[in-house]
């Protein structure tokens, strides 16, 4: 009797599992319609998911597919459209490397895009750019780009771009989800970074970021330029859904660092507020991961005090709860 009851069990979990829909914790649902003489292991392997992946989601019982449908797909990274534009080189960018950086591009792709200047660059036997000298340069995200306009704590947003909910980070609110483009690329990169790492890593939740237009928001001194994020912070065991006070013993040190390591490395990121009580741990993890004496300086406020402004991790009132990412404004694109 038991063991049928055990069978019955596990059947049903497995039928429950087949029709419950796929949450933000696959990551970003996309559609893909199959093309002539497409397999599903073809499909799964351009998305890097699984077969049974691609069953499940779509119902399918059969691995037999006819041309034209309409599949579900759940990916780690969002599709943002890439735009080509044309970028006018400035002063003091003579190397390919410097407007390939600047772009997040690689110099393969620059080249690529620009094989005329590498020929009339070869065919006078230099290989530095010049000044004024016009490159064409990819761009992902909308094809119109954001503004910000004034100050974080008295502005507002143009053509704000929204986040959706991905892999490893849930929105709470998509309504007060714009920000700008800089903004959004950064939550996108570097948020997934503790569960790509850790799979069992529970979604993180992002709070307000800014309204369509900006402006002021309630309880908000700043997000009014789509520049400002609230994030809750890695906790050990399981990741509540809201926002719960962290401390030293509670707040998961390796996995929030990870986090924060790439927005740090992302030349985008301008402050980052935490609160102070949380700062020793985090400033310990990086000595010990090998951060030197400089960079420490340069990245933390601790030990020099929570009224000192100084460092790009540094103190401010109620965020034991959250952290709180301020990005750069964005440089103008010629």
């Amino acid at each position: 009797m038991l063991r049928r009851f055990v069978r019955v069990s596990i059947v049903l979990f497995f039928c429950l599992a087949a029709v419950l829909p796929a949450t933000a914790s696959n990551g970003f649902k996309r559609k893909h319609i199959v093309k002539k003489n497409e397999t599903l292991s073809a499909i799964a392997k351009r998305f890097k998911v699984s077969v049974r992946q691609l069953k499940r989601w779509n119902r399918l019982r059969s691995s037999v597919i006819r041309a034209g449908r309409k599949l579900v797909v759940y990916t780690k990274k969002k599709n943002r459209k890439t735009h080509k534009i044309t970028y006018i080189v400035k002063k003091g960018e003579y190397k390919w490397s410097h407007v390939a950086r600047k772009h997040h591009m690689t110099v393969k792709r620059l080249k690529q895009l620009n094989r005329r200047v590498v020929r009339r660059l070869r065919r006078r036997k230099n290989k530095s750019l010049r000044y004024g000298q016009k490159l064409t340069v990819e761009r992902r995200g909308p094809s119109v780009r954001s503004r910000e306009i004034g100050r974080p704590q008295g502005g507002h947003l143009q053509n704000g771009e929204v986040l959706e909910s991905g892999y490893g980070y849930w929105v709470r609110n998509p309504k007060l989800a714009y920000g700008t483009n800089e903004m959004i690329t950064e939550l996108m990169r570097c948020l997934p970074k503790a569960k790509s790492r850790w799979k069992k890593t529970g979604d993180l939740m992002v709070g307000d970021i800014s309204r369509r237009t900006g402006g002021h928001l309630k309880k908000h001194r700043s997000h009014q330029t789509g520049r400002d994020a609230d994030i809750a912070y890695v906790m050990r065991g399981k990741q509540p859904r809201y926002f719960k006070k962290a401390t030293r013993s509670t707040l998961d040190v390796v996995k929030t660092w990870t986090i924060f390591k790439c927005l740090l490395n992302g030349k985008r990121t301008e402050l980052i507020f935490v609160d102070y009580s949380l700062q020793p741990a985090l400033y310990h993890y990086a000595k010990r991961r090998g951060a030197n004496k400089r960079q420490l300086k340069r990245l933390f406020q601790y030990p020099r005090g929570r009224g000192r402004p100084t460092g790009i991790i540094r103190h401010s009132p109620k965020h034991k709860d959250h952290f709180h990412l301020r990005v750069k404004k964005a440089a103008k694109q010629s």
